[in-house]
């Protein structure tokens, strides 16, 4: 997660692009290196390194090292699968199971480090009490959309799935003050989708994004969001982006069910 958050800040300074720049090149080992060393093989500098460690959220430098080593490790030890093209050979049972088992677990643990946990706390939060919880989706995120609906309903929260724009639907909408809008997008892109966004926060509306791409116009609309991972390459990206959505819609369910249980 913390090698993701890197690669996402929008708000670092020329210095911090380039002590980012530098650590996240694997070659470079920069989980090796103190502050200053690290200052200077960045062009930077010790002060601008630690600025850096606290703009992530860390007060010690080591700590932030301990935790880019053990991520680089994950990685290191992930399977060598050609996730570029996993397909290539011709498969017997054995391998076909493998491959995708394969996939699963990369594309499992890639979502896993792009979810915010506080967001996703606060959205667990909101929907549970909610007054109506309105979930919209189109294509095959629709799919996705329903389950969770369905999901939701069943555990005895007022949830419904919504299919398409419909204006007159908030223009006759008096009070909105407990009322949630999901919307689920795989590519953040859809003007449907991006315009009921737009109706849910002009009501006041606490409008999630549970979507697969970053900085989109969906993402900026919304009150808060939630991703999952879809850009893979080739036929993965629809394989990518069912499996990252519903590993989130079941990570948001279990917080449910275990309320339901204690």
């Amino acid at each position: 997660m913390l090698i993701e958050k890197i690669q996402r800040a929008e708000d670092f300074t020329s210095a911090d692009n380039a002590v980012a720049g530098y650590i996240l090149d694997p070659a470079n080992q920069a989980y090796t290196l103190t502050s200053t060393q690290l200052g200077r093989n960045s062009c930077t500098s010790q002060s601008a390194v630690i600025r850096f460690c606290a703009k992530l959220g860390y007060s010690s430098y080591r700590q932030f090292m301990l935790d880019l080593a053990e991520e680089f490790k994950e990685r290191t030890l992930r399977t060598n699968i050609n996730l570029e093209k996993p397909f290539t050979e011709k498969l017997d049972a054995s391998k076909a199971k493998k491959s995708v088992t394969d996939i699963y677990k990369h594309i499992l643990s890639d979502t896993d480090s792009v979810i915010d946990e506080h967001i996703l706390q606060r959205v667990y939060l909101r929907l549970k009490k909610a007054g109506q919880i309105d979930i919209y989706g189109s294509g095959i995120s629709a799919v996705f959309a329903k389950q969770l609906a369905f999901d939701l309903t069943g555990y005895g929260y007022p949830a419904r799935f919504m299919d398409g724009e419909n204006a007159q639907y908030f223009s006759g909408m008096k009070d909105s003050s407990d009322k949630v809008a999901i919307i689920y997008s795989f590519t953040g892109n859809n003007p449907s989708l991006n315009r009921i966004a737009v109706h849910a926060r002009e009501k006041g509306i606490y409008t999630v994004a549970f979507t697969g791409k970053f900085n989109t116009p969906l993402s900026q609309i919304c009150s808060d969001s939630l991703y999952f991972v879809s850009e893979y390459f080739d036929l993965l990206d629809n394989i990518a982006a069912e499996i990252g959505a519903m590993y989130l819609n079941h990570i948001l369910l279990s917080l449910f069910l275990s309320e339901k249980e204690t």
